[in-house]
């Protein structure tokens, strides 16, 4: 996957929603996060307000995001 050679070779954290892209990224060794652990740290870091948020969370399930809602 290039996008797993992109992060790697510019050292940048890998943010997605691709469970097999994760498991690739931490095979490899790579920084990773979840798109939604991701954007509640926005919330956190008040990079983005909870409405910013929900409209962004809104706007990647209109497009297609798939979330799974599972604990544990």
């Amino acid at each position: 996957a290039s996008i797993i050679n992109l992060s790697y070779e510019n050292n940048e954290e890998l943010i997605s929603n691709d469970y097999v892209l994760i498991l690739v990224a931490k095979s490899k060794g790579l920084k990773y996060q979840w798109i939604t652990t991701f954007l509640i740290n926005c919330i956190h870091n008040k990079i983005l307000t909870k409405s910013q948020t929900k409209k962004i969370l809104i706007d990647l399930i209109k497009s297609g995001l798939r979330l799974n809602v599972s604990f544990g």
